[in-house]
């Protein structure tokens, strides 16, 4: 038999899920049981937000390397789920 206990907890704007789950095994003599608790800290369910929605530029070919442009993105989520990567790809 298997039985799952779940608890949620919200601190800020970050989910907290517990499981509890209780296994019982018998072989009709002796029965033992256990609960294993499983937590979910996190879940990448927030997309990340950037400072622009959309931003169009134009370099010319022969253009001295330098920054042309700058922008921010920000993810809700926390540790890894929270990283945020760039990639310019033409």
């Amino acid at each position: 038999m298997i039985k799952v206990a779940l608890f949620k907890f919200y601190i800020g704007h970050v989910v907290t899920v517990i499981y509890v789950v209780t296994v019982s095994a018998s072989n009709g003599l002796l029965r033992g049981f256990t609960d294993v608790i499983v937590y979910v800290t996190d879940v990448n369910d927030n997309p990340p937000t950037f400072s622009q929605s959309q931003s169009t530029i134009s370099v010319i070919e022969n253009a001295p390397a330098d920054v042309i442009m700058t922008f921010t993105a920000h993810d809700d989520d926390v540790g890894h789920n929270a990283l945020v990567t760039y990639a310019l790809i033409g």
